[in-house]
């Protein structure tokens, strides 16, 4: 009987509550779930792993695993032209950052650069973004 109890006392004093603002716990767990955001929209954008990685500050197997468990979910969904067009997206990332480096640009190893992408340095060093890739033009001495 006192388990009843318990659930009654648990269940009245949520539905009786006068404040209806999160914990402080509870507002970061949900600002936590709101940059998975970016995080998909990266995904959907055709982002590599590597990409994926730098943008959100994860490990590269915890971003290949995420990446492949948004895939699936979007595939569960029914959403095969999503899937094609990501796909799409991904090849052409892959074309314009070869032709970029085949007109003499230098692409920055994705897992080398560990500076955050507003910070100060990669304002001074680098001279173009494109589409999440870090461009960096140097000059030949």
């Amino acid at each position: 009987m006192s388990t009843t109890h318990d659930l009654h006392e648990w269940w009245v004093t949520r539905h009786t509550r006068k404040i209806l603002q999160p914990s402080d716990q509870i507002a970061a767990q949900q600002r936590a779930m709101i940059e998975w955001l970016d995080f998909l929209k990266r995904v959907m954008d055709g982002y590599g792993i590597p990409d994926l990685k730098k943008g959100s500050g994860i490990g590269m197997g915890a971003a290949t695993r995420w990446r492949q468990q948004f895939l699936l979910l979007i595939e569960s969904q029914g959403h095969t032209e999503r899937l094609q067009w990501i796909t799409w997206m991904r090849k052409r990332r892959n074309i314009e950052i070869q032709q970029y480096v085949r007109e003499g640009g230098v692409v920055e190893k994705s897992d080398a650069l560990r500076v955050p992408a507003k910070s100060a340095y990669r304002r001074q060093n680098h001279k173009k973004e494109n589409n999440g890739w870090s461009l960096a033009v140097r000059q030949n001495e």
